[in-house]
């Protein structure tokens, strides 16, 4: 049987589309016709900064990697697509078992694009966490990732805490830029961890593609950054996460503190500048959950829609991939009322089209139509 679905989107347009299988195709003047436009449509929420290896910071670091255990990665992939999330961008691991992922049927997981092994130097990340990757190593790691593996992403630890000294680079502007010249030319990207001074400046001047936390990017960065459609995935609620872990009168947490309020005095710059603003759970908040970083974006200064488009539609444009048109993966998450009035609708899907397939059926689906060749 043929299927078109007539959708609302959330600026009001609205948009009909058949479904052939896992895929959108052109709608079809045969079969039945479901009208959803009493609903408000997005593509899929995006989780940008996530770890399928873990729910949280004390699982990822004592989880076997080596080991990882595929169920519980399938389980929180899973909440992903329950939460309305249908792309995810997992930045990494300790090893590169976590990329066994991709071989899931797509059916069954978000959109993936994922990091295998984070690479850090020693003493520069959680002890015991990475296999420690040194300056003088790091383009070699990097070519063998982009050689011997899936990863469509680099992950690199680029600061961190040095016990009497505060937080420090890992690595040099030199080293970074070395890294992602390497990267893109096998195609790849290139994430980098950043919380403290200086190394965001070095890792945008560096080429990086995605920012990570980013807590003390410059006006100029920002500037930088847009004019090359580069990303940001500031991780709000994971940066309030670490404040509360540390203590806000700690130096950590003052340190973070600081950041956020940068964050909030460039959000709303970087949104006009271009730069591709994202949103991550990053294990401080629940698989499938990223929506609860609306609200906080919202605080640091940016519109519910501009909020709702960093949660849907950003991440699918940072990444090249086409929505919601013929060939594109037919997949959809609805809601009741319009997040861009109300961006904490996201957290309150009421149906999820994956791969052709309901995982959520919206009440009130109307079919307005079924031709006679079809019964």
């Amino acid at each position: 049987m043929h299927t078109t679905i007539r959708l609302r989107l959330v600026d009001g347009a609205e948009r009909r589309l058949g479904i052939a299988g896992e895929l959108y195709t052109a709608p079809s003047a045969i079969g039945t016709e479901v009208d959803l436009t009493h609903l408000w449509a997005v593509p899929g929420l995006v989780d940008a900064h996530g770890h399928l290896i873990a729910n949280n910071t004390p699982d990822m670091l004592a989880t076997d990697h080596d080991r990882a255990d595929t169920d519980t990665m399938r389980r929180y992939a899973q909440a992903q697509l329950d939460g309305g999330v249908l792309l995810m961008i997992d930045k990494g691991s300790k090893t590169d078992t976590t990329l066994a992922m991709l071989d899931i049927a797509p059916a069954e997981r978000p959109e993936l694009e994922m990091a295998g092994r984070i690479f850090a130097p020693a003493g520069g990340y959680f002890p015991h966490f990475p296999v420690a990757v040194d300056e003088p190593d790091l383009e070699r790691s990097v070519t063998a990732a982009c050689t011997n593996t899936q990863a469509q992403w680099i992950k690199i630890v680029g600061d961190w805490p040095r016990r009497g000294i505060g937080p420090m680079p890992n690595y040099s502007e030199e080293a970074l830029a070395g890294a992602v010249a390497i990267a893109h030319g096998y195609g790849r990207r290139v994430a980098i961890h950043t919380m403290a001074p200086d190394v965001p400046s070095m890792a945008v001047r560096a080429g990086v593609d995605s920012i990570e936390h980013g807590l003390f990017l410059t006006p100029s960065d920002i500037t930088a950054l847009g004019r090359r459609k580069g990303m940001w995935v500031p991780t709000i609620a994971a940066m309030e996460g670490i404040v509360d872990q540390l203590g806000p009168s700690s130096s950590g947490g003052r340190l973070i503190r600081r950041g956020l309020g940068n964050v909030a005095g460039i959000l709303p710059a970087a949104i006009t500048a271009g730069v591709h603003v994202l949103a991550g759970t990053d294990i401080v908040l629940p698989h499938g959950e990223v929506a609860q970083e609306g609200p906080r974006l919202v605080e640091y200064g940016l519109t519910d829609g501009e909020a709702t488009d960093i949660l849907t539609a950003a991440g699918y444009r940072a990444l090249g991939r086409d929505v919601l048109v013929p060939g594109s993966s037919a997949d959809v998450t609805l809601f009741a009322h319009n997040p861009n009035n109300d961006v904490t609708q996201l957290q309150h899907p009421v149906g999820i089209l994956r791969r052709g397939e309901w995982r959520l059926v919206p009440d009130g689906l109307q079919v307005v139509r079924t031709s006679s060749t079809d019964r």
